[in-house]
């Protein structure tokens, strides 16, 4: 065991952490910073494979008493690890003096990562961590289920290898990697409003190994410092092992943009004390989603009625395909007439 001192950045603070490492191959720790928005992942073998709506991007929100509207402020990444109930950082759903947001939506990832994410599930956060950087969040609607992941019991060691789930996206020095789509279509849903139907961004899995385990003295949390590289993107996501169990959240990066993920074994007690909880948002913000959400847009507009054109043109067609029918006079006359024709004409053989 060594002890290192590090400096995490966080809304342009430097503040000193003391770590305690189990550093068996001598690893050099750099200085440390937060993801601000999300952490993102950035290694030259990026894999986009089967998914699950386990992972979700998460959309926050804050409610502008003046305008009375609601103000997107930050992106981030969570994990179902019950069926209603999402695990996230706590810097990405509170702000630096610790309110937490007014408003969430949630984004499943679809089965294969390849697939668009789609922004339509409201949710709020129901429990911080007084000291650790985790938060809970569960979706406003009891109907709203997750598959739940498996959890770790016990801590990784160093040399584990695992994969890390996250929404990253593009900053300086790695703009073509990550999506913009999510924010953009978030951006349109609050100057048109309307559904929020357009797809957005694609989950990322990237794959590295466990280099060092640390703990921070001052919060005695246990971290993975790992060689896989963040972004912006990936706070509050997931790190698995190679088994598919669920090891710790993506939270700080280095200098360097190497990964420390937040050890999961060492939340499970706060979990339960808190996986109970309900959520609760004021009353103006839902009724204002729920009125932005039902807004016709132009392009809506235009849908309805070109699908009104296309009914009354396919009613017309069929009309004029539909046989005219007689009248039972006009059809008994015909009739009298065709036997009186048939009549004489046989009648004229003779």
């Amino acid at each position: 065991m060594s002890e290192r001192q590090v400096f995490p950045s966080f809304g342009g603070r430097k503040n000193a952490f003391d770590f305690q490492m189990e550093n068996p191959y001598g690893f050099r720790v750099k200085k440390l910073s937060f993801f601000l928005l999300c952490a993102g992942l950035f290694i030259p073998f990026i894999a986009q494979a089967n998914s699950s709506p386990s992972l979700l991007q998460i959309v926050v929100f804050d409610w502008n008493e003046i305008s009375e509207e609601l103000e997107v402020r930050s992106f981030g990444s969570g994990t179902a690890i019950e069926k209603d109930l999402v695990l996230t950082n706590k810097h990405v759903v509170t702000h630096e003096d610790g309110s937490i947001a007014d408003f969430l939506l949630l984004c499943p990832a679809q089965s294969k990562a390849t697939h668009s994410v789609e922004c339509n599930i409201p949710a709020a956060v129901v429990a911080v961590h007084p000291e650790f950087d985790t938060a809970l969040v569960r979706p406003l609607s009891s109907r709203v289920f997750f598959p739940r992941v498996r959890t770790a019991l016990q801590r990784s060691s160093v040399g584990d290898r695992i994969r890390i789930y996250g929404f990253p996206r593009p900053s300086e020095g790695m703009q073509n990697f990550g999506s913009t789509k999510t924010f953009e279509n978030i951006k349109k849903w609050q100057e048109e409003g309307g559904p929020i139907e357009a797809r957005g961004d694609t989950l990322t899995i990237t794959r590295g190994t466990i280099q060092i385990v640390a703990q921070r003295k001052d919060t005695g949390e246990i971290y993975y410092l790992t060689d896989v590289k963040v972004n912006f993107g990936n706070s509050g996501g997931a790190a698995f092992d190679e088994t598919g169990v669920f090891v710790g959240i993506p939270t700080l990066k280095d200098t360097d943009s190497n990964a420390l993920v937040l050890a999961y074994p060492q939340l499970q007690n706060w979990i339960l004390l808190h996986r109970s909880e309900r959520p609760n948002v004021l009353a103006e913000v839902l009724r204002f989603y729920h009125q932005q959400t039902s807004k016709t847009t132009v392009q809506s507009q235009k849908e309805e009625h070109s699908i009104d054109s296309l009914s009354q043109g396919l009613r017309w067609r069929m009309l004029r395909r539909i046989p005219r029918r007689l009248d039972p006079e006009n059809e008994k006359a015909q009739s009298s007439s065709f036997a009186s024709i048939r009549t004489n004409y046989f009648r004229s053989k003779r």
